[in-house]
């Protein structure tokens, strides 16, 4: 009897390991039709989700053709895949294309794209066309809504999504979870918010990693790129550019690149915020009371604040809220590059507020509003920097021409390459180091 009891108990154990094994789940449709059971001569993107959320284990769902999957069945706000977005439920999922390029999944304005509930992978994928749905959380997240669990992006883009309803916020990425969200080898871009993060917006309690990843030309009522207000969003070798902050119904247009919300964590090392706009204040970014920016070896430049010549506002650079000096802003820069950041008609303003520390040396165009740091500046009202542009690496940087007193002049211990991934030797302030 015993001996009976013991092999039924190891054919049990067997049996539930085997249902929790990995399963691998290959789309061979671009409709969306009603969805059924996922097989291999019929299997929808829809279908293959709904399988991987009743599945417990690991699953991987491959979208092997660069022709859009396109999401076509109208949302009723329901969780479970039926309809609207993508309801990822259950275990771990990645999505992934196998090819070269990416795969594109395109939600044609019917709803937000992915609904994230659970530890989920991109991988080589787009997303677009999503468009959120008011009565689903809350209009968040127009391309992808984390409510639980984590998410990463690996080479995948995030593009041409909308959470446009007055407090919809994330246009591109919107998280509430407590869970890691991380970007990498990415690009987020030319997404929409009537709230906050037209970009990103990060989770007040989950953390934030963006690595070699392009944050640009998105909109928002405030934090036109990403918006904080969590423990830490780290910001590496990435470049937010060409953002814009452009106000609404009862919100400031501020942070125009990257806003960092009450008692908020910013780290930005080896990145490059230019080129963003703010209808208000803090063109490249803006730091609320209580917050906290650490700032290294970046470059801010040709950020503007008051953009639009209407709403006032002021410093184009990195702006520090200040409520009280018991309650304001803190930002720790060193060997960056703040220059030539500007606010209404043209005025030259890299850095403004109080609660600016840091003992490295930084390279400034103008003290017009303070120096950016407690250590003495570099001054030069023409810094010698090119524009934003392709300088070899996967994103955009802005390199130090012949003369710019960055050259050389970083003081202490450096990264060991730049933003593109040169190295240095000599360092150079910013991200950008000159051969």
């Amino acid at each position: 009897m015993t001996s009976r009891i013991l092999i039924c108990s190891l054919a049990i154990l067997a049996l539930g390991a085997s249902t929790a094994q990995a399963r691998t789940y290959v789309v061979n449709l671009q409709t969306d039709n009603k969805p059924g059971a996922c097989t291999r001569s019929d299997c929808t993107l829809r279908e293959a989700v709904i399988a991987a959320n009743k599945h417990r284990g690991a699953d991987t769902v491959v979208l092997p053709s660069r022709k859009r999957y396109v999401l076509s069945i109208a949302s009723t706000s329901e969780d479970k895949s039926a309809n609207g977005d993508l309801d990822v439920t259950a275990g771990r999922l990645k999505l992934v294309h196998p090819g070269r390029g990416t795969a594109t999944i395109d939600a044609k304005g019917i709803d937000r794209v992915l609904d994230v509930a659970a530890s989920t992978t991109l991988d080589r994928i787009t997303i677009r066309g999503g468009y959120s749905n008011k009565k689903d959380g809350d209009g968040d997240g127009g391309g992808v809504l984390v409510t639980r669990g984590s998410l990463s992006l690996v080479d995948s883009h995030v593009v041409h999504n909308k959470a446009p309803w007055v407090g919809g916020n994330g246009g591109g990425i919107d998280s509430d979870s407590s869970g890691l969200v991380k970007l990498i080898d990415s690009e987020v871009s030319h997404n929409d918010s009537g709230g906050s993060g037209g970009g990103v917006e990060a989770s007040t309690t989950g953390k934030l990693l963006v690595e070699r990843t392009t944050i640009a030309s998105n909109k928002a009522a405030q934090a036109g790129g990403v918006m904080t207000f969590g423990p830490v969003v780290r910001i590496v070798e990435s470049t937010i550019s060409n953002n814009l902050a452009s106000a609404g119904p009862g919100i400031e247009g501020d942070g125009g690149g990257i806003l960092v919300g009450a008692g908020g964590r910013l780290e930005l090392v080896n990145s490059t915020v230019a080129n963003n706009g703010a209808y208000t204040s803090g063109g490249g970014i803006f730091s609320d009371a209580r917050s906290n920016a650490s700032i290294t070896f970046s470059t801010i430049v040709r950020n503007r604040a008051d953009a639009d010549r209407a709403n006032g506002g002021t410093t184009g650079g990195v702006h520090l809220r200040t409520q009280g000096v018991q309650v304001a802003a803190r930002a720790r820069i060193s060997n960056s590059v703040i220059a030539l950041n500007t606010e209404a008609n043209g005025v030259p303003t890299d850095c403004g507020g109080i609660g600016f520390l840091g003992t490295g040396v930084n390279l400034i165009s103008t003290t017009n509003q303070g120096s950016c740091s407690t250590a003495t500046p570099l001054i030069a009202a023409d810094p010698r920097l090119g524009p934003l542009a392709r300088n070899g690496g996967p994103t955009a940087t802005v390199a130090l021409l012949s003369g710019s007193p960055a050259i050389g002049a970083a003081v202490g211990k450096a990264p060991k390459f730049d933003q593109r991934g040169v190295r240095r030797n000599d360092p150079d302030l910013g991200a950008y180091e000159r051969r």
